[in-house]
């Protein structure tokens, strides 16, 4: 009997990851991590916004406002860190809640980058947290940095909570080439 398991077991397997594979022509985009992922609960961003960022002087305008909420501060801060970006090769595509739209949220993280032949989807889940009785107001943001492209980026967010659940994915932005944009 229990040969018959070690035997029947394995074979069970390799024909679920055969049926499970798309056919010829029906192949999905090739899943893409980032080169980079940072987040946070706290931003001192206090507007809602998605941006494309592909020059190091935009970069570090961006940079500056988070850490201390002006583009052009008098001076940076010693304390607060740095993030320097090869913009020859790559880009960053960043996301923050702002003040008053969001609770209880460590900051995001990409789910999924898929590139196909006209564009790029961008996936990204908010890392939600439970607390007893009380909502802890958080202003989460996430930075992602990416290999370049002139692509058009299509930012979609998973707007279910329930990380126990499936997705429910919503298009939120769609970020076009060079330093763009999208405020709420």
């Amino acid at each position: 009997m229990l040969r018959y398991a070690f035997v029947t077991l394995p074979a069970l397997l390799v024909l679920a990851a055969a049926y499970d594979r798309p056919t010829k022509g029906e192949e999905e985009p090739a899943a893409t991590p980032p080169l980079l992922s940072i987040y946070g609960r706290q931003s001192r961003i206090e507007r809602q916004g998605f941006y494309r960022i592909e020059s190091a002087d935009a970069w570090k305008r961006h940079w500056a406002k988070h850490q201390t909420g002006e583009e052009k501060p008098a001076s940076f801060p010693g304390d607060k860190p740095h993030l320097g970006v090869d913009f020859t090769r790559c880009m960053v595509v960043s996301l923050f809640d702002g003040t008053g739209t969001n609770f209880n949220c460590d900051g995001y993280e990409v789910e999924s980058i898929d590139e196909g032949a006209d564009r790029i989807r961008l996936r990204v889940r908010g890392l939600h947290f439970q607390t007893h009785d009380a909502l802890i107001p958080t202003t989460a943001w996430g930075a992602f940095v990416l290999p370049r492209s002139e692509k058009p980026i299509v930012l979609e967010l998973d707007t279910n909570r329930d990380r126990l659940r499936q997705p429910k994915w919503a298009k939120v932005a769609d970020l076009k080439s060079g330093n763009s944009s999208v405020l709420k």
